[in-house]
């Protein structure tokens, strides 16, 4: 069927069903019609203004989608496999079941869309701007996230050890039970952003601006946050294998019931920081600025304080040797006794 026949027949039906559709929609408007099982592979959408259209069951492989014009599309259980669509402006994109494989979205802006249950394998996000956007149940592989600049998204469970992940920006993303492995990340922005459950293997993270992001329950091994700003970070019950903190800005940050393992955490910035219920072993915490942190109830082995400020550092209860100077010493607060009366008949 020739694209002039089926343009005629959608203005009378608004529904286009099994079909081979051939040649050029250059310059068509098609707006509010519906596609099911149609062969677009000798057409082409180069050009073409697409309005609350829906394909399902479409083969739109291989597809030019260049100077063209998306908006409030649906998309269920299509091929698009080997589509471009760089430099679009993405707006409500509804895809679920479509596979999206070697499709190229490098340089795209996307808002407000959904992709559910879509294969996203050697797909080429590089440098795209995306918001208010969620990723559901979607499989990656080979991936390429290169200089993406990401704000208000949700990507669960997303396995991102064989992609490239090295974004520009991430704002307020919702990141949850991901896995990261081998992955250069120095020198991003991270913000408000939560990556609660996630795993990071051997990762680099040097001299990025991190702040106020939760990593609840993560497992960070290899890490290295070498001079990061991570103010007001959340680790709460992380466990921290042979990373490193060297020199980042950590102030405010929260570690209760995590456990550090072999961590390097010199030379740091721990003013007001927290570290509650936690193990320490073989942390290092060489001339950090250890200032009106909490570590009570802590649980500590081969930490070192040498050369660390710790005034009004509250040490309460906590179990194993601390290694201070006598200086060092007279500046902390041990174990309180009245706090201890009191946590005894709360228990009681």
């Amino acid at each position: 069927m020739q694209v002039e026949e089926a343009l005629t027949k959608l203005d009378y039906t608004q529904v286009l069903s099994d079909a081979v559709v051939e040649g050029l929609l250059t310059g068509s408007l098609i707006e509010g019609v519906l596609f099911n099982n149609v062969n677009f592979s000798r057409a082409s959408f180069a050009g073409a203004s697409l309005i609350r259209v829906t394909f399902s069951g479409c083969n739109l492989s291989q597809q030019s989608f260049q100077n063209a014009t998306l908006n409030n599309v649906t998309l269920h259980n299509c091929n698009l496999e080997g589509s471009d669509f760089s430099g679009l402006d993405l707006r409500s994109l509804t895809a679920t079941a479509c596979s999206f494989r070697s499709v190229n979205f490098s340089r795209a802006q996307i808002s407000n869309s959904l992709f559910a249950q879509c294969a996203l394998e050697k797909a080429n996000f590089g440098y795209s701007e995306l918001k208010a956007s969620t990723f559901s149940n979607c499989s990656l592989g080979e991936t390429d996230f290169t200089g993406i600049k990401w704000e208000s998204f949700a990507m669960c469970e997303a396995d991102f050890s064989l992609s490239k992940w090295e974004p520009v920006s991430i704002i307020s993303g919702v990141m949850v039970k991901c896995s990261f492995a081998n992955a250069t990340m120095s020198g991003g922005t991270y913000v408000h952003s939560s990556f609660n459950e996630c795993a990071f293997t051997d990762i680099l993270c040097r001299k990025s601006l991190i702040s106020h992001c939760h990593f609840i329950s993560a497992k960070l091994r290899n890490v290295d946050f070498f001079s990061s700003q991570m103010q007001g970070c959340i680790f709460s019950k992380a466990m921290i294998e042979t990373s490193s903190f060297q020199s980042a800005d950590l102030a405010s940050a929260n570690f209760d019931e995590s456990r550090l393992s072999e961590v390097n955490l010199s030379f740091a910035t721990l003013t007001q920081s927290r570290c509650v219920k936690s193990v320490l072993h073989k942390v290092d915490f060489s001339g950090s600025n250890l200032r009106q942190a909490d570590f009570s109830f802590t649980q500590v082995e081969e930490v070192i304080y040498a050369d660390a400020v710790v005034q009004y550092v509250n040490f309460h209860e906590v179990k194993g040797e601390l290694d201070l100077t006598e200086l060092q010493a007279k500046q902390v607060y041990f174990t309180d006794a009245e706090r201890v009366r009191i946590d005894q008949r709360l228990a009681g």
